[in-house]
């Protein structure tokens, strides 16, 4: 996943010198910093980035900044965005939430952030991280992540959201508890003082005091509204006349004054504006593609100099974005200048542009707005695979949802590819429906087959069919060609489980060591390490204690260039109960205590049972009869 990230979310506004001197908001955003939570919530055009980036310019304090776009819905992508965050502060926070985000099952959210929270305090500096745009969250499972992450932040950190919302958090209670600062829209709108210092200095407007004032009234100090008039002044001779003719809604003005400045701009520079609207990002290439000229580069420029609304967003001016209220108009324009057909052949050309460039997802995104459904479905069965193994179900379920219904199901090969998210994210009757499908297709078709019944495996194994695992894990493996690797390490360790699962250790031993060799070879350390857990089992469960502890040595080994894994949580307890038969009770208490953190985090309760009840072998042992007693005790909680 960390390959795929886009360095341009994390970049931080740079500084500009154009700016109206707000030292009261900075002072308040200051005093802010006692509590957990500032929170920017105003209407488009308030200024709220601004105000939080001046802040920072000046805050003298550690910061981190992720903008939030409508892809961040899907939770692996927010928390891999997140922890990218987060390390360019530290770069020791958060690896062993970048280990979970990598392991071929999903995480569980709450337990990514958990170990944040405890790298994050055990790293003790002071850090802001910013929320840019968050209003276009719509998951509840990030509003209830980001609520777990407020409740449990480390007190040497402050979050900052700037959305143009309310998030549905628990304001009130944090509010009430003094742990919250709050900016709105009536603290951002301009004074009238305000107004004439961005109009005079920033705008380089000459107007008098009463037009000044009326231009104040008018648009209430909204500082989108101020900016673009100050656009629309430019080419105006009667200012006066000019001031006294708009009035109304925001929405009004807005309509009124876009069309104002677009006006004043030459027609090839209208149409350019109009028709890259449709991107989220902008670079030369991309736009030269789009609007089918040379001089793109050229054009950003003078746009960025002209002040219109556009971001830059690394500091080598290589992309940009429109302002997200400018953007929204210029798509409103598009669809009125430009028929149905012409804006999906816009989309298409992005389409292109992005898949050559090697940018998958925004080629989808742009297939998919394109309705070039033949196109988007090839694009999602490329990239089905890298999705999968990137963590990022969420994504893929939205495209595959997307798609027509009967392009899914005219396609075998996308009934396969669909039937895995839908497996890891317990649809298991949808998957099967799917699979079923597939399968129909596949009899002639050894490859699929074999895919087929790897997922039919992958499957069993969800449902707990111990019996069902086995016979459709042997004959995925009879299917897959040798040189498949990784798919056959991964159907090796479900075998071996389900074997040792139902005791015949033999056949578990000779199918986990086939399925170590195939994940070595293919570099699947995650399929390796379980492998490795389980044949510990094996070797335990027939009396092998020394090989065991070999085999559960390897996966717990101490290595800077690994970060902690999900299969620890399972070695390091079994490393500790066979350390406890030895009578070595301080290697394995510190063994369990490590295999416990870790079975916290991956909030697997099943792994948390098994060293909750061997910390109370080990509590007895030791003579701590109350704290045995308590570890049982949350041995019943975590059954109940």
């Amino acid at each position: 996943m960390a390959a795929s990230l886009l360095s341009t979310k994390l970049h931080f506004p740079a500084a500009r010198s154009d700016l109206v001197d707000r030292p009261h908001l900075i002072r308040r955003m200051g005093e802010g910093l006692a509590g957990r939570l500032t929170l920017v919530s105003a209407p488009a055009g308030y200024g709220k980035t601004t105000l939080v980036s001046d802040w920072l310019h000046s805050a003298g304090c550690p910061f981190t900044w992720l903008s939030l776009d409508d892809n961040d819905n899907d939770p692996v992508r927010f928390l891999s965005y997140l922890v990218a965050a987060l390390q360019r502060v530290n770069a020791k926070i958060g690896q062993g939430a970048q280990a979970m985000l990598l392991a071929p099952q999903p995480p569980r959210p709450e337990s990514v952030v958990t170990a944040l929270i405890n790298d994050v305090s055990a790293a003790a500096q002071p850090l802001v991280l910013v929320l840019d745009d968050y209003h276009v969250i719509s998951t509840l499972a990030l509003h209830q992540l980001l609520t777990f992450l407020l409740d449990h932040q480390p007190s040497q950190m402050h979050l900052v959201i700037a959305t143009r919302q309310d998030p549905p958090l628990p304001l009130p209670r944090w509010r009430a508890r003094g742990q919250m600062a709050e900016f709105r829209q009536a603290d951002l709108a301009f004074s009238r003082e305000e107004t004439a210092q961005f109009l005079g200095n920033v705008m380089q407007i000459d107007l008098s005091p009463t037009e000044i004032t009326a231009l104040h009234r008018r648009t209430e100090g909204w500082i989108a509204g101020l900016q673009l008039a100050a656009l629309s002044l430019r080419g105006q001779e009667d200012t006066h006349q000019f001031v006294k003719s708009f009035t109304g809604s925001h929405r009004y003005i807005l309509d009124y004054l876009i069309e104002e400045v677009l006006q004043q701009q030459p027609v090839d520079t209208q149409d350019f504006l109009t028709e890259t609207s449709i991107l989220n990002r902008l670079c030369a290439p991309l736009c030269d593609a789009v609007t089918e000229r040379a001089d793109s580069h050229q054009v950003l420029r003078l746009l960025e100099q002209a002040n219109l609304f556009l971001v830059p967003l690394d500091e080598s001016r290589q992309w940009y974005r429109y302002h997200h209220l400018f953007a929204d108009l210029l798509r409103h324009r598009l669809e009125l200048v430009k028929s149905d057909d012409a804006v999906k052949g816009l989309h298409r050309v992005a389409s292109e542009w992005y898949e050559a460039h090697g940018l998958p997802a925004d080629a989808i995104h742009h297939a998919l707005s394109a309705s070039d459904w033949p196109r988007a479905a090839t694009l999602i069965g490329q990239n089905s695979a890298a999705m999968l193994r990137g963590g990022e179900i969420a994504t893929l379920l939205r495209w595959f949802q997307a798609l027509p219904e009967e392009v899914v199901l005219a396609s075998p090969q996308l009934c396969l590819a669909y039937s895995w998210p839908l497996s890891f994210t317990g649809q298991l009757d949808a998957a099967q429906s799917y699979l079923a499908r597939a399968e129909r297709a596949a009899q002639d078709n050894p490859p699929l087959l074999a895919e087929a019944t790897t997922v039919q495996a992958q499957l069993a194994r969800a449902r707990g069919d111990d019996r069902d695992t086995i016979e459709l894990s042997g004959r995925a493996l009879s299917l897959l060609p040798e040189d498949r690797c990784e798919p056959r390490s991964v159907v090796g360790v479900n075998l071996g489980v389900a074997l040792w699962n139902t005791g015949r250790l033999a056949e578990a031993e000779q199918a986990l060591e086939e399925a170590i060799r195939n994940a070595e070879k293919s570099g699947n350390i995650f399929a390796q390490e379980m492998a490795l857990v389980f044949l510990g089992r094996v070797q335990a469960s027939r009396g092998r204690l020394h090989r065991a502890m070999q085999l559960y040595k390897q996966v717990v080994k101490p290595s800077e260039a690994r970060a902690p894994s999900f299969p620890m949580a399972f070695a390091h307890p079994d490393l500790s109960a066979l350390l406890y038969e030895q009578d070595d009770l301080e290697n394995a208490a510190e063994h369990l205590k490590q295999g416990m953190e870790m079975a916290r985090l991956s909030g697997e309760a099943e792994t948390q049972i098994y060293a909750y009840r061997m910390l109370a072998f080990l509590e007895q042992a030791e003579g701590k009869e109350s704290a045995a007693l308590e570890a049982l005790e949350e041995v019943d909680r975590l059954v109940a």
